[in-house]
């Protein structure tokens, strides 16, 4: 098993990719401590993986409030003592011109996408550089790189966290700690890739069949990732093999964002 023994924390993991990622680290053998703002969806995820022979504790956390990042760190690290892999995949997508933007809007996808995950990683980092060892993954986007309409507090938010992996990777990579980032592009088969398809079939394509046509060829593979796909890549660089990509933001596409 790729992460027999290792301890492992995944944020937005109730559902869709942070919850896929779960499931696939405790089958490699990792405990799993899962974190989200819905408590009923994280324990059917943790119930789902015990009921396969895995470890997992699920707590509800809303990512942006320090005070509860504090205390999921606290029970995860009184329970376990450590921990070895930190998957920042919680992630919020809301939609708008950038003049229509409201401040609350853009202060959201701020909180949510970017200060959670700092949030996160200052909690879990120092039991990482005692041990002298750890991963962390940044869940960015494809959208950090490349312009799309309607989303501007998003694209933002995603490209901050490829300047955090690049920063922590400089500050600690000699401490033990692997940093990467991870710029998936569309995954319409979750709730936040069924947004996007749905918000463009609504202001551009006018049905599900023009946004496909238009969409698809736009990678050079004809299609776009799957739950699966990011999943695979996750958990490579949750193993000593990934050392070589410590820094790297990994646009992971098919090739839709070739830079």
């Amino acid at each position: 098993m790729l992460l027999q023994d290792k301890v492992a924390v995944i944020t937005g993991a109730s559902r869709g990719l942070g919850a896929a990622i779960a499931r696939r680290f405790a089958s490699e053998g990792a405990a799993v401590c899962i974190a989200a703002r819905d408590q009923a969806r994280l324990d059917e995820v943790a119930a789902g993986i015990e009921a396969q022979g895995g470890v997992a504790l699920a707590k509800r956390c809303d990512v942006a409030d320090a005070r509860q990042v504090e205390a999921f760190a606290k029970t995860v690290l009184d329970r376990f003592g450590r921990v070895d892999v930190l998957v920042n995949n919680a992630g919020a997508l809301a939609f708008g011109s950038f003049l229509e933007e409201s401040d609350a809007q853009w202060q959201e996808m701020l909180d949510v996408n970017l200060n959670s995950s700092r949030l996160v990683t200052r909690a879990f980092l120092p039991c990482m550089l005692e041990a002298g060892s750890g991963k962390v993954v940044f869940l960015s986007s494809n959208a950090a790189k490349k312009g799309f309409p309607n989303d501007s507090g998003y694209s933002v938010a995603k490209a901050g966290l490829m300047a955090l992996t690049r920063v922590l990777a400089v500050e600690y990579g000699t401490k033990g700690i692997d940093v990467f980032a991870v710029l998936p592009g569309l995954i319409d088969a979750t709730d936040m890739g069924e947004s996007v398809v749905e918000d463009h079939v609504k202001r551009f394509a006018g049905t599900r069949k023009a946004f496909y046509e238009w969409a698809n060829p736009l990678s050079p593979k004809g299609h776009h990732p799957t739950v699966e796909s990011i999943v695979d890549l996750v958990t490579f660089l949750a193993t000593p093999a990934a050392q070589v990509l410590h820094g790297q933001c990994l646009t992971a596409d098919y090739g839709m964002t070739p830079y």
